[in-house]
């Protein structure tokens, strides 16, 4: 259930192991959601100390880069990222690549000692677009896509050995039960046609700046925790104040061209849920990859195909754990039949160190 970029990847991977999939989705098209976005950064996350998102960011990144290579959704121009804004010791950072191991391949400052340490280079980094991605991938053989579906989740079971839920912000919806997932608003700003022409690389930070194959530049995204879905003039405003702080170029606003809403879904802890929601192992989630989509959903569609087959899992025990979905939501699917305190205790259980 979903054709954005998790059900995608899910679907492309249990089609590669030889399984009959079939995708359904809500929407008129494939990549309705979140996934709709103009295009997607896919980079690495370099933290002082490592973290578990950092380093299911790294293992994914390197994943992504391998799928998407020479994949007409795919630009790989390269991304260069800036150490957040107000960070008192940037080159904090630099020591953590070092520290951390990380090969020059995969990131390196830029640029000679002593110069600005707040930039690093991520060469083999670049930009994916979602939409076309999806569609080249739902077009495998042995995968079917069913638009406009309104199947619930009962009807699926009782026609499929499984179901994956890969609906993002729906899941509460399709299970029919609130979770703690959190949706944040994301817009987009796309510049004029050589707005920006010697930008030729992804500039990162809190944000980013991207160029697009016709010479214009995609700008993104604002973080805001409302429901709007209308284009607001402030959102393409806080943009425009991207591109000055990434390019040092200041653009005006008639240098707009358009814009996109779009809605991140995310767990309170900001990782994915990945793995089984049922204890007789029928109904799967890989949902709330907030921001970071292009670069999860490769590997993570591989994981969960593998533990649908139970095959050796690409992904080690520590941070597979670290994404079960009972972090949230408990394994058992008729506890909605329950009373709602009871309810309560099942779908959030107590948290362990």
């Amino acid at each position: 259930m979903g054709a954005g970029l998790a059900g995608c990847s899910v679907a492309r991977s249990l089609a590669l192991a030889g399984v009959a999939v079939t995708v359904f989705e809500r929407m008129a098209n494939v990549a309705s959601g979140a996934s709709a976005a103009p295009r997607m950064v896919v980079r690495p996350w370099l933290t002082r100390q490592p973290t578990v998102a950092s380093s299911l960011t790294r293992l994914a990144f390197e994943h992504a880069i391998k799928v998407y290579a020479d994949h007409p959704a795919w630009s790989p121009c390269g991304v260069i990222q800036r150490s957040k804004p107000g960070d008192d010791d940037p080159a904090r950072m630099v020591e953590a690549l070092r520290e951390q191991q990380w090969p020059p391949t995969l990131m390196q400052p830029l640029g000679r000692d002593g110069d600005d340490p707040r930039w690093f280079h991520i060469p083999q980094g670049g930009a994916l677009n979602p939409r076309l991605w999806c569609e080249t991938e739902l077009a495998r053989p042995g995968i079917s896509v069913q638009l406009n579906s309104r199947n619930t989740l009962a009807d699926l079971l009782a026609a499929h050995d499984a179901v994956v839920l890969a609906c993002a912000a729906a899941t509460p919806d399709v299970l029919g039960r609130p979770l703690p997932m959190r949706r944040t608003r994301g817009q987009t700003t796309t510049l004029n046609p050589g707005t920006l022409p010697d930008l030729l690389t992804v500039r990162c930070g809190d944000g980013y700046v991207a160029p697009l194959a016709d010479g214009a530049t995609l700008v993104g995204a604002s973080y805001d925790r409302d429901d709007d879905s209308t284009m607001r003039a402030e959102s393409h405003a806080e943009n425009l104040a991207r591109v000055q702080r990434l390019t040092g170029t200041e653009v005006s606003a008639d240098a707009i061209a358009s814009g996109w809403v779009g809605f991140r879904a995310a767990w309170p802890d900001r990782l994915p849920t990945v793995g089984p929601l049922s204890t007789d192992g029928r109904v799967w989630i890989a949902a709330g990859y907030a921001s970071r989509g292009a670069v999860w959903a490769p590997l993570l569609g591989e994981v969960l195909a593998a533990q649908i087959m139970q095959r050796p899992v690409p992904l080690p025990d520590a941070l597979q754990h670290a994404l079960r979905p009972s972090r949230f939501i408990a394994a058992d699917l008729a506890c909605q039949e329950l009373p709602a305190a009871d309810q309560a205790a099942l779908l959030y259980p107590p948290r362990t160190r």
